[in-house]
């Protein structure tokens, strides 16, 4: 909590629970978007948050006092008897599907809009899933329920940043990647095997090649093509940070791979004298 928020809960008599807005890490930006749920979940009763408004408002350029009919709105939480497409926080033209799609369409559509973790796949070329937890410990790391290289990151609550994984030591080092789990189940069921000839057909910035080098263990064959050399381009860098010496052209396959989940579909056909550039 920063002093601005301090001095002006002090100032309006509401010290009293300046520990509750410390312990949820509230700071200037975040508070005058407070609900009055966000409220009751930190222990607050509502009444404070008019109180704020009441007092933001009548800054030099802040939007003038609340009218009778503003803070009698606020001295209650009338979002419960809300219409669906209110408390999902959905456009009324989409409600409609989200309630014929989903069982808990408002409780998916909070979902959606949450901050979503950030998924990482260890490198088993240089890492061990093991010591990765353990060097980003300080994050809330633990381990992805169905990939059995992938650390999650929780999301933080409220205004505070994600860390930085791309300065961490060991994402420079090659230690680990960000990729989703979905991605990283995706290029496990391909099956790739060490020593076999394995082509990525649609590769993108090469997040699943990476992982089915790291899972051939750097044996074999392995080639990355797209329709878009704008789309592969980023993959050299990211195969040298890898450590991955497996990835070349070669004209004969023994497995395929279709990029699903993928970026989006490509209908591109990809230049003739791109087709068995090397990548390694």
């Amino acid at each position: 909590m920063d002093l601005a928020v301090s001095a002006l809960l002090t100032r309006l008599g509401l010290d009293r629970f300046l520990d509750k807005f410390r312990e949820n890490e509230v700071d200037a930006r975040s508070l005058p978007m407070l609900t009055s749920g966000d409220l009751t979940e930190m222990g607050i009763p509502i009444g404070p948050r008019r109180l704020i408004l009441e007092a933001l408002a009548a800054e030099t350029h802040g939007p003038g006092a609340l009218t009778p009919a503003e803070a009698a709105a606020l001295a209650e939480d009338r979002l419960a008897g809300a219409p669906e497409a209110v408390r999902a926080d959905l456009p009324a033209w989409l409600a409609p599907a989200f309630a014929e799609a989903f069982a808990d369409p408002v409780g998916e559509a909070q979902a959606l809009a949450a901050r979503a973790p950030v998924d990482l796949r260890v490198n088993t070329l240089k890492a061990e899933r093991e010591k990765v937890l353990g060097q980003l410990a300080r994050h809330g790391a633990e381990a992805t329920p169905i990939s059995p290289v992938g650390v999650r990151l929780p999301p933080r609550a409220g205004w505070e940043r994600a860390p930085t994984i791309t300065r961490e030591d060991l994402y420079l080092r090659g230690h680990v990647e960000v990729q989703d789990e979905a991605s990283q189940v995706a290029a496990l069921l391909v099956g790739a095997e060490p020593g076999e000839q394995v082509l990525d057909l649609c590769a993108g910035a090469g997040g699943k090649t990476l992982a089915l080098a790291a899972a051939m263990d750097n044996r074999g064959q392995l080639h990355a093509t797209d329709a878009d050399a704008g789309q592969l381009a980023p993959i050299y860098d990211r195969l040298k940070r890898a450590g991955t010496r497996n990835a070349q052209g070669q004209v004969r396959w023994q497995v395929q791979q279709m990029a699903a989940p993928s970026g989006k579909t490509k209908k591109k056909q990809r230049p003739g004298y791109m087709a068995w550039h090397g990548i390694a």
